[in-house]
């Protein structure tokens, strides 16, 4: 089996160095979700055994055992996949295993592995139902089987022995729908026991829970760290007629200025805050970029701008659409202990990020970071603005969930193994970028989500 990025090879015993290679190489990387090992399984000889093992399992109607290749390197082993522990008859069952090459990571490969495992499963081999047991703590690892469509059905205590130590495991099924003759009843969308039910066994394994389990749109499990984006998530509003106002208002307070020379030479300095290389505060870039293009001397003309933010750029207000959802939502999760951050895309200055906050309803709330112009030197979409603010924060990215609206702004901080959930009120993808890969929802949902979270 084989897509345009990997192919899957059936086990078989010339396979043993290219698989003794991979393990080897992952010894380390693999320990943590791994039974301790032998020495002799690091080796070609070890490996042709397991293969030899593996390939009479799959005569027998066992076990299916895959190792992956990438398309480009058909000759390196970077993971393996299968389907084991096989149980016919009425059952028509089976356990769901794989790993990868540390090094391989976010690439892709798992999930795509995964859903060409699954088809083989359902169509070739008619199973029913695949099962797979994960960590609680193997995030990644959950999230490549929700995204093929595996749902939770409990949490497994002391499942399985890793490492020396007895852990627990999330128990993830996918069923094969298209073998169910009759139709499923929906389960009651009424009272809050089933959200009860899957809170409780949320905090004790914080996996990704699928919509049709816990009726919410927002099944993301909880991370320390929350980052909300503005413009369009906190406070809602339309961002074309948000600028509209912005130029008509800004270009009143220079009457000097021809109003389409201010609004190229602000657009100007804009971009060049968004390719700002780090060497440099946006508002640095922003100004050497303005004062080219407009003739003048951006710091002889910021008193001026701030002057603006603090009186006519109010009056943007009136395009915006205030939401008192965005104070409940931000106080429910601080009330929880979540670390809650404000990333909004740092082009503006402190005092017109403020005036938003103010709009949106969260004057007096305390953040631990809102990032502005003055002290940031990337923006969105480049992932190095979301890694700015993880050191800022002293947080890895993996810690991390960023709310936003922007498919591509905000979409880009999943490079760095943040999660994303897009608001779809004020939704932004003038690319028509793929929206698989995010949760997506309205505020009232978030809000849904946030209410039904643990402490942190």
């Amino acid at each position: 089996m084989e897509n345009q990025i990997l192919r899957l090879i059936p086990a078989e015993p010339l396979l043993a160095e290219q698989a003794a290679d991979y393990y080897r190489r992952n010894r380390a990387f693999l320990k943590e979700f791994e039974p301790t090992r032998e020495e002799r399984f690091f080796t070609a000889d070890g490996q042709r055994e397991l293969l030899e093992q593996e390939l009479r399992d799959w005569n027998e109607a066992r076990a299916y055992r895959f190792y992956i290749q990438p398309a480009e390197q058909p000759q390196r082993i970077i993971g393996v996949i299968g389907l084991n522990n096989v149980v016919w008859g009425a059952f028509r069952s089976a356990f769901l295993g794989y790993k990868l090459d540390g090094g391989y990571i976010n690439r892709g490969y798992t999930t795509a592995a995964v859903a060409m495992l699954v088809d083989y499963a359902f169509e070739e081999l008619q199973l029913h139902r695949i099962e797979a047991n994960v960590m609680p703590r193997n995030r990644v690892s959950l999230r490549v089987l929700e995204k093929n469509g595996f749902v939770c059905e409990g949490l497994s205590r002391y499942y399985l022995k890793i490492n020396g130590i007895w852990e627990d495991h999330v128990h993830m099924v996918k069923l094969n729908e298209a073998m169910h003759t009759l139709p499923r009843t929906a389960p009651p969308r009424e009272g809050k026991q089933p959200l009860a039910f899957f809170a409780g066994l949320w905090h004790n394994s914080g996996v990704l829970w699928k919509k049709e389990r816990m009726y919410m749109a927002f099944t993301t499990a909880p991370r320390p760290v929350v980052l909300f984006d503005l413009d369009g998530t906190l406070l809602p509003l339309e961002m074309k007629t948000f600028i509209e106002a912005y130029f008509k208002t800004l270009c009143g307070r220079f009457p000097q200025f021809n109003p389409q020379d201010v609004i190229k030479a602000v657009w100007a300095g804009t971009g060049a805050m968004v390719k700002n290389d780090g060497s440099r505060t946006n508002r640095e870039a922003f100004a050497a970029v303005f004062s080219q293009a407009l003739g003048v001397d951006y710091y002889d003309q910021e008193p001026e701008f701030l002057d603006y933010y603090a009186k006519e750029f109010q009056r943007c207000v009136d395009v915006c659409r205030p939401a008192e959802l965005s104070r409940k939502i931000v106080t429910t999760l601080q009330d929880k202990g979540y670390n809650v951050a404000v990333a909004t895309n740092p082009i503006f200055p402190e005092i017109a990020t403020m005036s938003r906050l103010r709009w949106a309803g969260l004057e007096g709330v305390t953040f631990p970071l809102v990032t502005t112009f003055e002290t940031s030197t990337y923006a969105k979409p480049n992932p190095e603005y979301y890694r700015q603010v993880c050191d800022r924060l002293g947080v890895q990215p993996e810690d991390c969930i960023l709310i936003g609206n922007d498919v591509l702004e905000d979409g880009a901080a999943q490079k760095l193994g943040i999660e994303v959930l897009l608001i779809k009120d004020c939704l932004v993808n003038d690319k028509q970028l793929p929206t698989e890969g995010f949760s997506m929802g309205s505020l009232e949902d978030l809000l849904a989500w946030a209410e039904a979270l643990p402490s942190a």
